[in-house]
This record gives C-alpha cells, sequence and structure tokens, in this order.
C-alpha cells in the first residue's frame, strides 16, 4: 500500500516529480511530470529506470517504490531532494 504523506508546505506534487525527473527527454519520469503522476526515478536507490510512482489523491500525495524500498527511506529522500532544490 503507498505511503500517505504530503510534501512540506510551499511543495506540491508536481515538485515531488519535477525534483525527481531526469534530463533525459524520452525518459518515463518527463512523461509523468507532463501528466501529474506516474513513474519517476527513486532517490532511495540507483534508479535507471523509473521505479517509483507518484499520484495525489484528493491533496494527498502518494509514492510507492516498486523496487521495494522502505517507504521510510523514500520519503527522507524525497524530502532531502526536495529542500535541495528549494
Amino acid at each position: 500500500m503507498p505511503s500517505r504523506s504530503r510534501p512540506p508546505r510551499g511543495f506540491s506534487t508536481d515538485d515531488v516529480l519535477r525534483s525527481l525527473s531526469c534530463d533525459a527527454p524520452r525518459c518515463v519520469c518527463q512523461q509523468s511530470v507532463e501528466r501529474g503522476g506516474g513513474l519517476t526515478h527513486c532517490p532511495a536507490h540507483d534508479d535507471a529506470h523509473p521505479s517509483l510512482n507518484v499520484t495525489d489523491r484528493g491533496g494527498r500525495t502518494l509514492w510507492r517504490c516498486h523496487a521495494g524500498c522502505d517507504q521510510y527511506t523514500v520519503t527522507r529522500a524525497v524530502l532531502d531532494k526536495l529542500e535541495a532544490r528549494s
């Protein structure tokens, strides 16, 4: 089951997706940014092929790593990426 968590104040699901996307124009993470949800790169492990699903459900950001990273590790890594970006 995906973790229900909210990005820190001032950050949205779109901010999470943008902070985790790569620069490769044809990568599926770029499509996820455009759609506002989907697969992107998991910051908790070396993720060459996007395995982190990020969605917005009722104002809550949900994420789940399909490679098996635990929720705490992913959440910490996402927060670190957001803070580094601001």
